[in-house]
């Protein structure tokens, strides 16, 4: 027995050691792939730009501590004919309130990511990953709540549970003298003022449930419809501008109208007198319209940055019995450090 632990542990120190050996090597080699990774990011970010419009910051990582007041709302409408003839129309109408939320950002050369928490209002959070190359941008968002201010016919109410998925990108048609990271990552500096037109695209992902028994009045109001899901992809045009008034100062806006081309919305039902529980109906595809509008205001000075920025996006959903629209909008203020 003493034997075969002797050799069980000369196995087992053998297998140690030959696994260290090539642990150096494994290191060099993830190391140069960084370096290669970065040596990219770094040439990309400014590759055929004029310097004189666009600056890139010596130091390329960045951290930012961020707060934001933001609103979601969520309104719904049906018709109702009656047999006298009589015709009525029922509205109602979800938000999580104005609501605060602190965070945080962290990002190399406009590649990052950020996560929140809502302080106020409908206890949710929100994660998010970000992209800014020279001519193109990508942006991914979840954020989730409960709404704690539901507008039902009924005095007690369970909150609203709501989980939203974003995903837009976009293209500069002028990326040699604009920049849209200098506006949203401050990864770049815009030196002097100019414009771009751009194309985006974006797609949403939304479900609202409020299947909870204590708001059984909306759902029957709402032909015993208890939970929406809406999914959509869009394309737009728009136009972006970049005012340098003053050194260090900087103003953008950005507005861009948008065609829904895919726009499909599951229905589920839950009231035994319209369907069988949790009966699923998916509407065909309906061609509708967005709108995206986006303010920054930002002051660099040294190795800092404060950046407050605003978004307003409006999503169009339902069928020609029950429809809706979601309305969402953030402002924020972002205080950033480079190193």
């Amino acid at each position: 027995m003493k034997r075969v632990v002797i050799i069980g542990l000369m196995v087992l120190q053998a297998a140690v050691l030959s696994a260290q050996e090539p642990l150096p090597k494994l290191q060099s080699t993830l190391k140069k792939g960084l370096d290669k990774v970065e040596t990219y990011i770094d040439s990309s970010t400014v590759k055929h730009m004029d310097l004189v419009y666009v600056e890139r910051p010596e130091r390329p990582w960045a951290v930012e501590l961020r707060t934001d007041a933001n609103e979601t709302t969520v309104k719904m409408h049906t018709d109702f004919d009656f047999l006298d003839g009589t015709h009525a129309g029922v509205s109602s109408s979800s938000s999580n309130g104005f609501s605060m939320s602190l965070g945080a950002w962290v990002g190399y050369r406009g590649y990052g990511f950020g996560w929140s928490k809502e302080l106020t209002g409908g206890d949710g959070t929100t994660f998010s990953l970000s992209a800014s190359g020279r001519s193109y941008g990508a942006n991914f968002r979840i954020r989730s709540y409960h709404s704690n201010m539901p507008e039902f016919l009924s005095a007690t109410a369970d909150p609203i549970k709501v989980r939203s998925l974003f995903l837009d990108g976009y293209y500069l048609f002028n990326s040699k003298r604009f920049s849209y990271a200098a506006a949203y990552d401050q990864s770049l500096i815009q030196r002097l003022s100019a414009g771009t037109p751009m194309v985006g695209a974006m797609y949403h992902h939304s479900s609202v449930n409020y299947s909870a028994d204590p708001n059984w009045d909306w759902v029957y109001f709402m032909r015993g419809i208890s939970k929406v899901k809406f999914t959509q992809a869009s394309v737009g045009a728009g136009y972006d501008y970049n005012w340098v008034p003053a050194h260090g100062w900087l103003f953008s806006i950005l507005a861009m109208p948008m065609i829904t081309l895919y726009n499909r919305t599951s229905l589920y039902y839950d009231d035994s007198t319209t369907a069988a529980p949790e009966d699923e109906y998916v509407t065909p595809n309906k061609v509708t319209w967005n709108f995206n509008a986006r303010l920054a205001v930002v002051y660099n000075w040294q190795r800092f940055y404060l950046r407050v920025y605003g978004h307003f996006n409006r999503f169009n959903f339902g069928t020609d019995d029950v429809w809706g629209h979601l309305y969402d909008w953030k402002v924020y203020a972002a205080l950033g450090f480079r190193f």
